[in-house]
């Protein structure tokens, strides 16, 4: 038996990706947009996991293209970080806002 509290259940994954990150309006379409690179490590109907090299903090909002074909990005907001031992790189988790 699992101890897992998510809505949905993950699935593994190894795949690199670029997201972004919009800090000047609360609309991604508007202000600069500022790219990111990650792998998801795993993904769910409700989010995803991805290592990061960005410390972004529990609260930012973050979008995503192309996931699980989508053509819209994404939105996402981040639940948590934390930095892995001896690494420059975070294991962050998002949760989809749509």
């Amino acid at each position: 038996m699992t101890n897992d509290k998510r809505r949905h259940p993950r699935r593994p994954a190894d795949e690199d990706t670029i997201y972004y990150a919009s800090f000047d309006a609360a609309d991604s379409t508007e202000g600069d947009r500022i790219h990111f690179l990650g792998t998801i490590t795993n993904i769910s109907a409700s989010g995803i996991g991805i290592k990061v090299l960005f410390e972004h903090q529990p609260g930012d909002r973050v979008y995503f293209e192309g996931i699980d074909g989508e053509e819209k990005p994404r939105p996402a907001v981040v639940r948590w970080l934390k930095s892995q031992d001896r690494s420059d790189w975070f294991d962050m988790g998002v949760e989809f806002l749509q």
